[in-house]
């Protein structure tokens, strides 16, 4: 079994082309980042990721994950942009995806539920509102469920909100974690080697946690509930620097960020993570820009058998 994970595409729209009635709210200050620093970075994230694209079809991995901010500030044009450089995959059985926090940048792309409109064919459920307890069926169709074999199962929160000018912080809230916690102990799902997958890190790279203003605001609550259901692997965008951390005294579960795909201050990488009999190893390839295509990239540091 071999899941392929990518996150973080953040393809853009180009400054001098965003209206003005459109930056009448946070997406002001997202402008100035971009107008200074940030279009840089992402300029040729549309082609990086139809590389992407390229690579995902002849890999033929058996499911695709993408953990979210496939857009820069969640404008229509930018997820035109995102649905078009992603098109070969839109149709995919195998692919799963949720947003990441510039997916919902501001609360009219929030609750206009903008990304559902042309990313919601990814927000794949194998479970029914039936078989959540009545209780719980207000977050339906999340925490999601993917049955991958009979040996392993995914599941997805949603984690991200729109939030007021410069906090990017997230969260996963009482009702979808008591949730969690319900469907981890469910024969069909306890009985299976899990990853969960979401798009906030549960810490930093070396372990630490990440600031209140940019990181998952109930990591330690998530994290409890996680470990007490043995959760083998944790996988997540929102930090774009790749990492692999694997559970130890410093850390006590296993995570594979494989970080920003596109940004250019990054090593613009994807993971390949295969399960084989209960182990877990996670692969990277590499955007390499000379031939516009990923390459293996079989020396990246954490890579290698990380569960059990």
């Amino acid at each position: 079994m071999r899941i392929a994970h990518f996150t973080d595409l953040h393809i853009t729209e180009k400054p001098s082309n965003i209206a003005w009635r459109d930056l009448l709210s946070k997406r002001f200050l997202g402008w100035v980042n971009l107008s200074v620093r940030r279009f840089h970075v992402f300029r040729d994230a549309a082609v990086v990721t139809r590389a992407l694209v390229r690579d995902l079809e002849q890999l033929k991995p058996d499911h695709l994950v993408s953990t979210g901010d496939l857009t820069g500030m969640s404008l229509d044009s930018e997820f035109e942009k995102a649905r078009d450089a992603l098109g070969p995959l839109l149709e995919h059985p195998r692919v799963t995806g949720i947003p990441g926090n510039h997916d919902v940048y501001v609360k009219a792309a929030d609750n206009g539920r903008v990304y559902e409109q042309y990313f919601g064919r990814w927000t794949r459920t194998d479970l029914a509102p039936e078989d959540f307890p009545e209780a719980f069926r207000p977050v339906y169709p999340y925490p999601l469920v993917r049955f991958l074999n009979e040996d392993v199962v995914l599941l997805f929160l949603r984690d991200v909100h729109a939030r007021a000018l410069h906090d990017s912080s997230g969260e996963v809230r009482e009702l979808q974690l008591r949730t969690l916690e319900h469907l981890l102990t469910e024969e069909r799902i306890a009985g299976r080697q899990k990853i969960l997958a979401l798009h906030y890190g549960l810490c930093r790279a070396d372990g630490s946690p990440d600031g209140r203003l940019h990181g998952l605001r109930d990591a330690a609550a998530l994290i409890s509930v996680a470990r007490n259901a043995g959760v083998s692997l944790v996988i997540h965008g929102h930090l774009h620097g790749r990492f692999v951390l694997r559970a130890s005294d410093k850390f006590s579960l296993t995570i594979a960020n494989p970080g920003s795909v596109t940004s250019k201050h990054h090593d613009r990488a994807y993971h390949v993570i295969t399960i084989d009999q209960g182990r877990i190893a996670v692969e990277a390839r590499r955007y390499d820009e000379a031939s516009q295509r990923f390459v293996a990239w079989p020396e990246a540091p954490g890579t290698g058998v990380v569960h059990p």
